[in-house]
């Protein structure tokens, strides 16, 4: 399962990193439930996309050394800048500028074991307006303090 997101949230911990480890969520497993519509049609939680890829995924967040948790790499750096994230209460939003757009994530913590990441994307052609524009939400749910190592 991919996540967009991911290099936008990994670029953008480097700037926040000592304030957004009480807002990230910490080591362990993670089940993650998406609702997006970044391709043609909109998904919501659960239901199968048109390549049939499935809309909820297990995820493990590894421990870290020294640094704030991050979200497992999926989605290469590419020529995305990342933005300085900022902090409003326990939300985290990250921006990066890329080429050929923007990608924005909010990370908002709920309690001790859920979180939700909202993601907003504009696409299009450099220096001309966005064409295409898409958008999603993620919601986390820690299911254990441990990944299986297996």
């Amino acid at each position: 399962m991919r996540f967009h997101y991911t290099a936008v949230v990994l670029a953008g911990l480097l700037a926040t990193a000592q304030a957004a480890d009480d807002i990230m969520p910490p080591t362990g497993l993670y089940r993650v439930e998406r609702d997006s519509n970044f391709g043609p049609r909109r998904f919501p939680v659960g239901e199968h996309a048109q390549r049939g890829e499935e809309r909820r995924a297990t995820v493990c967040i590894p421990a870290q050394d020294g640094t704030a948790p991050v979200l497992p790499p999926t989605v290469p750096g590419a020529s995305c800048q990342p933005v300085p994230g900022t902090i409003t209460g326990d939300s985290l939003v990250l921006v990066a500028q890329c080429p050929l757009g923007r990608i924005s994530n909010t990370i908002q913590r709920s309690d001790s074991t859920h979180w939700q990441i909202t993601t907003e994307a504009a696409w299009g052609t450099p220096g001309k307006q966005p064409t295409k524009r898409g958008g999603g939400v993620s919601r986390w749910t820690r299911i254990a303090d441990q990944c299986d190592s297996r």
